[in-house]
């Protein structure tokens, strides 16, 4: 299904909606993540081949994507995405824009 690409400003624009939409005032009976395991302690290996652990990023937001380093289609627009949301924060807030940092984790490491 082919459907049209909104401008950045509006993608961006739209994401945000949804995000604020997503913290209603009153929370749901059960959170839909509840019991996950999710966060901790990480060690993935950089594209320089170096280990990074989550206390590299300490400290700081993070932004965590997981794609495929050879998509054609979705992972460059969430990365421009990504990229278009973290300037406007930069620009209504640099020192908030210096904390948060985008962390893309491939899912096929052999390519």
């Amino acid at each position: 299904m082919n459907m049209p690409l909104l401008p950045a400003g509006r993608r961006v624009a739209a994401a945000l909606a949804l995000a604020l939409a997503a913290c209603s005032a009153q929370p749901a009976a059960t959170p839909p993540l509840a019991g996950a395991r999710i966060g901790g302690p990480f060690t993935l290996t950089d594209q320089n081949g170096r280990t990074v652990t989550d206390s590299d990023f300490a400290g700081r937001y993070r932004i965590v994507y997981f794609g495929y380093t050879f998509c054609p289609d979705v992972c460059p627009v969430d990365v421009q995405n990504i990229s278009a949301a973290l300037k406007l924060v930069e620009a209504k807030d640099a020192a908030l824009g210096k904390r948060i940092v985008p962390i893309f984790v491939t899912v096929d490491p052999a390519r």
